[in-house]
């Protein structure tokens, strides 16, 4: 893949890979931009924008009917590096729109890389019913504003994801949660959302998490991962890990002072 069309597929994420949850969640029908919104669960987790490519004379209309569409709901709006118009992030703030995680979009080559990992833990994939019986355990474990009805919309708003648990060996307890996504139609992998509690941070159980995602992804044929990865905490460990910065992204709030 070369580097144009990996930088294209990177820009539309996680948008790109989400579908629609029956009953809970259904797509935003606004020309230039990929959304979900959802009324059932007015969290930012499950009401999220962006990929947009919009002209600097129709931008403020669509956000106009962005923000109809979303009313007084909580909303992300991730903002990536292709995007239009340039100056998008200026017009969001305008209108109120907040900047609030900023992370690096990250590319893998070799999935043969070695990980230090935790041997006193399991990396488990479980079904999507499992994790979804967890939700509430996962959202504490989580952080960021997500609650349990925002994440069951994560577990199952994702095709192709694979949600995997942590456990102490000899243990019922999940410490740790993470996800991977095959991106359709091609070898590459998503590294989704990955959290682990606080009692258990700082014994490279991210790491392990990395590492088993990664051996599956092989396994399963896939060539290439991405990760788009928050600045300040999983960005610097991936780039230890050999993970290379190609963009950056910002998920923006609206509606947030609200609720």
């Amino acid at each position: 893949m070369d580097q144009n069309a990996l930088l294209q597929l990177i820009a539309q994420l996680p948008l790109s890979v989400s579908k629609e949850v029956p009953g809970v969640t259904e797509s935003l029908n606004i020309p230039g931009v990929i959304g979900i919104k959802s009324k059932k669960v007015p969290n930012p987790y499950a009401n999220t924008v962006g990929a947009v490519q919009l002209s600097s004379k129709s931008i403020d209309f669509s956000i106009d009917k962005i923000l109809a569409e979303y009313g007084d709901i909580p909303f992300g709006w991730f903002v990536g590096p292709m995007n239009t118009p340039s100056n998008l992030r200026d017009h969001l703030e305008a209108r109120g729109i907040k900047k609030g995680i900023s992370m690096d979009g990250m590319v893998l080559e070799d999935l043969n890389i070695p990980i230090t990992t935790t041997p006193n833990i399991d990396v488990k994939p479980v079904s999507i019913e499992k994790a979804f019986s967890h939700a509430e355990l996962l959202a504490e474990t989580y952080g960021m504003g997500v609650n349990a009805e925002a994440a069951k919309v994560l577990i199952q708003g994702y095709v192709n994801n694979h949600i995997y648990f942590v456990y102490p060996k000899g243990s019922n307890t999940i410490v740790a949660w993470s996800t991977l996504v095959y991106i359709p139609g091609t070898h590459v992998v998503l590294l989704g959302g990955s959290a682990t509690h606080p009692d258990w941070r700082g014994k490279n159980i991210y790491k392990s998490m990395v590492a088993r995602r990664l051996r599956d992804a092989k396994n399963q044929g896939a060539e290439l991962a991405v990760i788009q990865a928050v600045k300040e905490t999983s960005a610097p460990i991936c780039a230890r890990l050999g993970f290379q910065s190609v963009c950056e992204f910002d998920l923006y709030f609206g509606n947030m002072e609200e609720h």
